[in-house]
């Protein structure tokens, strides 16, 4: 499996944490996205949620990745206010920076971290009231 779901505190469960193993393929994606949906059900997480998304070891994204993901991703309804993304290189900031301005989603954001302690402190400053 390509990815691993889990809540970043299990006694807490606020923050979605989602790791990129490696290389990845779209039906792993959509059940990635099952098993975060299986999670905020079983705890009845408030939402929206923040989340990490780690990809410090994701080799390579699907070579029809902005097709697909505008296809069947796009419009799909989030639960997720915040998201931190670890380890993202210069040329997926770029994707994920476009991708967030397409989402049409109130208050969603994305920021970028190189380690696990920025990536809580984006989230928090994300969850502060303005």
């Amino acid at each position: 499996m390509a990815f691993e779901v889990s809540w970043f505190d299990e006694n807490a469960p606020t923050i979605l944490y989602i790791k990129v193993i490696d290389r990845w393929q779209w039906r792993e994606f959509d059940d990635a996205l099952a098993q975060m949906d299986v999670l905020m059900q079983t705890a009845n997480a408030p939402r929206p949620l923040d989340m990490i998304f780690d990809i410090t070891r994701m080799s390579l994204l699907p070579i029809d990745f902005a097709r697909r993901f505008k296809r069947d991703y796009l419009e799909r309804e989030l639960y997720v206010r915040c998201v931190a993304v670890l380890g993202a290189d210069e040329y997926i900031r770029v994707i994920w920076s476009v991708l967030a301005k397409l989402i049409q989603q109130p208050n969603f954001t994305v920021s970028f971290a190189d380690d696990l302690e920025a990536a809580l402190e984006q989230l928090g400053r994300c969850s502060e009231p303005t």
